[in-house]
């Protein structure tokens, strides 16, 4: 809803509460940092948004005391997640982080949200993931956002296994996307909406 507000609004309102929302979460998580990179990715519109630049000042202004705060203490936790972080690369790392992946989104909902993501169709328009799906027509900027924030977690944080282990925890924000497909996909399939709701249980 907010989202849908941010670019259809002309209010500037939406634009200072879309820039305290950024700040709170780069001071919740650095990965906040990746959800707004992937909800502009899906929608490179915002770019031309003048309310996109006062609410990316805004953030600036209300996260610059804890960018102080850590040039003052020559950086310290973004080393840490540089290179604090950073291993030997094991196999172990991948295959962990792919059984995690299965366990968080449930074996049984995770491979159905792989085949809904190439197969869903929404107001008529076929959803192909890797050949453009941004530009399909008939599916709403949030969700492309919440999509590519789902895969783009997923793909991030299985690169990420090249230099260590991946916290499970780490994947939450793709989980909104997984449920939008999944519901998007049993839209009109009672029998796999039945199963969705079992095996959810």
């Amino acid at each position: 809803w907010f989202y849908k507000k941010f670019t259809e609004d002309d209010r500037w309102s939406s634009a200072l509460l879309m820039g305290i929302m950024i700040a709170a979460l780069a001071y919740s998580k650095f990965h906040g940092a990746l959800v707004v990179l992937f909800i502009v990715l899906s929608n490179l519109r915002l770019l031309k948004n003048p309310k996109f630049y006062v609410a990316c000042l805004l953030t600036l202004a209300l996260i610059a005391p804890h960018l102080w705060w850590q040039y003052q203490h020559d950086w310290i936790s973004f080393r840490y997640h540089l290179d604090g972080r950073t291993r030997d690369f094991e196999y172990s790392f991948v295959t962990e982080y792919l059984l995690n992946l299965f366990a968080i989104f449930n074996p049984f909902l995770f491979l159905l949200y792989m085949y809904g993501i190439f197969r869903l169709r929404c107001d008529g328009a076929s959803y192909i993931f890797l050949k453009g799906w941004w530009k399909t027509k008939g599916h709403t900027p949030v969700l492309r956002a919440l999509n590519c924030i789902s895969a783009g977690f997923i793909l991030f944080f299985l690169a990420s296994t090249t230099r260590g282990y991946v916290q499970p925890q780490w994947e939450i924000p793709a989980t909104f996307g997984v449920i939008a497909v999944l519901y998007l996909f049993t839209q009109g399939r009672e029998r796999l909406r039945r199963y969705i709701v079992r095996v959810g249980w």
